[in-house]
């Protein structure tokens, strides 16, 4: 039955009488929908129709009921759960400019032809390597570029999907991590060799980008394998797993500072130590009575946290030796 957009809930009711029509509801909704609408308590006085907003116990709509409604939709698929989607993205085994690059294909914030226009940017509207209109989904689903290349990468299915949050998203749950990770690196491949198409006129083959973005990862991994291990906590238990039972070589940088507290003759030290990339490693402080000579206490917070550090190394040898003889 044809529902008319301008059909009234009085049009529902019994002709001439306040009652709702079954045979009507039965031809226009589901079986659970009549139900639910029959359960309606129709009111002795009619009054004017008007828009109730069902997830709001006022009937108004608000953006947060809406929002907590979009949270519970998302979550009933199962599929698209943007949430953790977004947790994997972060957590990918990847160089930083790689997630940084991925979270804005996900986000759909990349400088792609159709965004710059709808920006009042005058460029042309055609995808670099196609005659299609470029859009970050053409770009990196929909693009016979694109499609040649996730079947080098054994990532094409005959699934469509809308935006590459999605595709992301079905790359993880169906191939895990690691094969995700390789996806990441192809996908900022091939927006770099999009990129050089643009700037300096320069062509790949989906082989070569293939085999560039495959190259790239290999090295990668391998600089993760070959990457001295550092010491994340000076309690034992939490270190064991992060240190080489053969070496305790670790490359760090200390930074020290003091403070004296002339009225209550004290004074603290506290040191941070980092790798050489800047990821943090131990930190140490502590405080000890009586100033003092002012000379000693430049180099005193020096020789504490050197001594500190003898007692963890020394408490971490043994352990291992006692651990693994």
């Amino acid at each position: 039955m044809f529902v008319s957009e301008a059909m009234r809930v009085c049009d529902l009711f019994v002709e001439g009488e306040l009652r709702w029509d079954v045979e009507k509801l039965m031809n226009i909704f589901s079986v659970a929908d009549m139900r639910a609408i029959l359960t309606i308590p129709l009111p002795l006085f009619p009054k004017p129709d008007k828009l109730i907003w069902h997830l709001h116990k006022k009937g108004v709509y608000s953006v947060k009921s809406a929002y907590f409604c979009a949270l519970e939709l998302s979550s009933r698929t199962g599929v698209l759960g943007y949430n953790d989607g977004w947790n994997r993205l972060w957590f990918l085994d990847v160089s930083p400019k790689v997630r940084d690059f991925l979270w804005r294909a996900c986000r759909g914030v990349l400088p792609t032809r159709d965004i710059l226009l709808r920006r009042g940017i005058h460029v042309p509207a055609a995808c670099l390597f196609c005659d299609h209109d470029e859009s970050i989904s053409h770009v990196f689903l929909h693009c016979p570029m694109a499609v040649e290349l996730w079947r080098l990468t054994g990532f094409s299915t005959a699934v469509v999907f809308p935006i590459f949050m999605d595709f992301f998203i079905h790359i993880y749950n169906t191939f895990g991590k690691e094969r995700t990770a390789r996806m990441a690196i192809h996908a900022w491949k091939l927006w770099h060799a999009r990129n050089e198409r643009l700037w300096v006129n320069k062509v790949l083959s989906p082989s070569e980008l293939h085999h560039a973005a495959s190259s790239y990862f290999n090295d990668y991994v391998a600089s993760l394998v070959s990457r001295p291990r550092m010491l994340s906590h000076p309690s034992i238990p939490s270190v064991l797993p992060l240190v080489e039972a053969t070496t305790l070589e670790v490359d760090w940088i200390v930074f020290i500072d003091c403070a004296v507290f002339t009225s209550a003759d004290l004074f603290g030290f506290a040191a941070v130590f980092e790798d050489l990339e800047g990821f943090f490693s131990i930190a140490i402080s502590g405080f000890y009575e009586g100033v003092g000579n002012l000379l000693l206490l430049k180099f005193w917070p020096c020789i504490n946290i050197y001594l500190m550090l003898e007692i963890v190394f020394f408490r971490l040898v043994v352990f291992l030796r006692i651990t693994n003889p």
